[in-house]
Formats: C-alpha cells, structure tokens, sequence
C-alpha cells in the first residue's frame, strides 16, 4: 500500500518540496514487495534524474560508486 501513496504524491505533486522523499521511498516500497532490485535501482535513477540536487538524491548515491 506504500507505494500507492508515493505515487500518488509524484502524480500530483511532482515538483514539490516532498516529490525527492516520495521517489526515495516509492523504489524502497517497490523493492520490498518485490525483492527485485531492478525496482530499487531504476527508481533510485529516475530520483538522480528528475532530482538531482536533492539530499534524497545524496541519500543514495552510495549506489554510483564502483
């Protein structure tokens, strides 16, 4: 049901203060229902994208090192 919410608040409030937070959890969410990766990592890369300069965006980017 989590997911649901965050969806819903990056479909209506996509540009909003929250909008980073919301992408961050909606791939967690994802991730745990599914305990497919691909749920969080793709979503954590659409978080780099469309939010590039937030701190959720920092929060993962634990993600891009090698």
């Amino acid at each position: 049901g989590a997911a649901n919410v965050y969806e819903d608040v990056l479909r209506r409030f996509p540009t909003s203060a929250v909008a980073p937070e919301a992408q961050y959890y909606l791939a967690t969410a994802r991730y745990q229902a599914s305990h497919n990766a691909d749920d969080l990592i793709g979503g954590w890369k659409k978080l780099q994208t469309l939010y590039p300069n937030s701190i959720w965006r920092a929060k993962q980017s634990f993600t891009e090192w090698s």
